[in-house]
């Protein structure tokens, strides 16, 4: 089964301001994903067999690929908030609706429930 594209998913699921720009973050941001999960288990395998030169080589592309992973999340994450009216931000800065984050669980919850 083909994915659909990230683009139409959000328009799927209301989020219809410029589904474009987000929807190529967000598929940037899954890509990269897959790429540093990757290359965290090729470091797994140097260590584990004690070649720490490919080991330092294949941090320095985890390194690149946390960076490109970064960029997009930072570009993402506001046009998702915005669309979503919720902010994500660290504990010393608590300025999440919680009741809007709550809606959306329940909305999920519910939205399960019906296709069960």
């Amino acid at each position: 089964m083909t994915r659909p594209a990230l683009e139409i998913v959000l328009t799927q699921v209301g989020l219809d301001q410029d589904p474009s720009m987000l929807g190529m973050h967000l598929s940037e941001i899954e890509e990269e994903a897959d790429n540093v999960l990757d290359l965290l288990t090729v470091v797994r395998t140097y260590a584990h067999t004690g070649d720490a030169e490919a080991g330092q080589v294949t941090l320095a592309e985890l390194t690149v690929a946390l960076g490109h992973l970064l960029h997009h999340a930072q570009e993402a994450l506001p046009l998702l908030e915005k669309q979503l009216d919720i902010y994500v931000g660290d504990e010393e800065d608590e300025q999440t609706d919680d009741g809007a984050l709550d809606e959306i669980a329940a909305e999920q919850v519910e939205a399960e429930r019906e296709t069960a």
